[in-house]
């Protein structure tokens, strides 16, 4: 498992060669523990889950 965590990003079906040079331009992502442990995709995760909480919150009130 942490061998695999210290494989390109690209070894993850669905980006490809390209899409990890953009990711490693844009963000200086190069592995996946990168990508895992990425400031930007911590963001992204709670902001998802922030606006989940709040739809639901919503709802129930």
């Amino acid at each position: 498992m942490v061998k695999l965590a210290d494989e390109p990003v690209s070894a993850i079906q669905g980006i490809s060669e390209g899409d990890a040079e953009l990711l490693k331009a844009a963000f200086n992502i190069k592995t996946i523990r990168g990508l895992a442990t990425s400031k930007y995709v911590a963001v992204a995760m709670n902001t998802f889950s922030l606006a989940a909480l709040i739809a639901l919150l919503v709802t129930l009130s």
